[in-house]
This record gives structure tokens, C-alpha cells and sequence, in this order.
């Protein structure tokens, strides 16, 4: 394979570009493991056991939506309670201006299980532990 899977030991991972965001809960309980997600995509991958990234610089994102109804969808994910698509909020504006940021990612406040921080340091992604042995 050419792509890999990042492990990362952080409770927030970063978001770029455009995201998409599964909950490793659901990637168990509907493939078996995160590197079964890995041989599906063939994509790199950023994880911290409890959340997969994936990151697309392209717009639109024509391969989360290939990845979404060639490999997710049939295997019975749900948009919005098994994965979320982000768009970054950028922070920086033309030479050096500070742009008028969110604190929020659109999309991301009615997703109980997820929580964003969008700051100067960047977008932040991570599952809210109250969620984290939960079933949608």
C-alpha cells in the first residue's frame, strides 16, 4: 500500500482542509478495525483510537464522496451518527489579516458525539467522552 494510518496519542486531532471524521466505535462494530478501513480507501489516515481522519485539499471532495457510497455506506454508516464531513474555518485571512472565524465548524453542532475548537492554533476535532461507549 502507499498510504498509511498516523497514530496519534492526543485527544483533539487537527482538521484540514476538508475532513472526514468516523467514530472508531462504529468502524469496529461495522468492518472490524480501522485498518480494514485503510485496505477499503487506500488512503493516508490520522487516529487516535477513539476518531478517523481523513484529509482531501481538493473542492469539491470527490473522493470522501466515493469512499462514502462505494465503501461506508453499504456496510450501514450513518452521516452524522457514525461520521461527519468538516470543512476548516481559516483563521487567516489575506497578508496576514485575521479572518472572522466560528466557533464552530458548520455541520458539527448537532453531532452529540463530537466536539470542535476553531482558534487562533487552528480547527480541533475530538469524541465527547460521554459518547464514547455509546451506540447511535
Amino acid at each position: 500500500m502507499r498510504t498509511g494510518i498516523a497514530y496519534v496519542d492526543k485527544e483533539e486531532l487537527p482538521i484540514y482542509f476538508f475532513a472526514m471524521v468516523i467514530r472508531v466505535r462504529s468502524i469496529n462494530r461495522k468492518v472490524g478495525s480501522v485498518e480494514t478501513i485503510h485496505r477499503l480507501v487506500d488512503r493516508e489516515m490520522l487516529t487516535n483510537g477513539k476518531m478517523l481522519v481523513m484529509f482531501e485539499m481538493v473542492y469539491p471532495p470527490i473522493d470522501f464522496h466515493e469512499i462514502w457510497e462505494e465503501f461506508l455506506k453499504p456496510k450501514g454508516f450513518k452521516i452524522d451518527k457514525d461520521l461527519v464531513f468538516l470543512e476548516e474555518q481559516l483563521i487567516r485571512g489575506v497578508d496576514g489579516t485575521e479572518s472572522c472565524y466560528l466557533d464552530e465548524i458548520p455541520g458539527s453542532e448537532e453531532i452529540p458525539w463530537l466536539k470542535i475548537r476553531v482558534s487562533e492554533d487552528g480547527n480541533y476535532a475530538w469524541c465527547e467522552p460521554a459518547f464514547d461507549d455509546v451506540v447511535l
